[in-house]
């Protein structure tokens, strides 16, 4: 098989990595000769069109909500299937409730556990809260 054959439809994004509430969008780039169809698990794809031969853009636009996950995009064209998972960060504030010099486990939906002590101040000491 050659190395054409195998990159019958290829998909790229830029950024490849998105931090939800800053990046508003990401292009997206297909090499497939015939138009392709473009699904996204979370957030939409939009403008669609061709940029030369071969060449196919878009943008996608992220979810609204500023929850972390994975945003797996897909291309197909002419029989063939491309695929690209494309993290989407945020940042947030938790408040944890605890006693005194108290740990805390913090488990993300990956699985992967931390531990770490927090060592809170004296004003939030006295209210037990970090």
């Amino acid at each position: 098989m050659t190395g054409a054959a195998l990159l019958a439809v290829a998909l790229s994004v830029e950024p490849s990595l998105m931090r939800l509430g800053s990046d508003a969008r990401a292009a997206v780039r297909v090499q497939a000769d015939a138009k392709p169809a473009i699904a996204a698990s979370v957030g939409t794809i939009e403008g669609l069109h061709r940029a030369r031969d071969g060449i196919w853009e878009a943008q996608y636009v992220p979810p609204d909500d500023a929850i972390p996950q994975v945003a797996i995009l897909t291309a197909a064209a002419g029989g063939e299937v491309a695929w690209l998972a494309i993290p989407l960060w945020a940042e947030g504030d938790a408040v944890v409730k605890t006693r005194p010099r108290g740990r805390i486990s913090v488990d993300s939906r990956l699985g992967r556990g931390t531990t770490f002590t927090i060592l809170l101040p004296a004003a939030a000491e006295e209210r037990k809260r970090a």
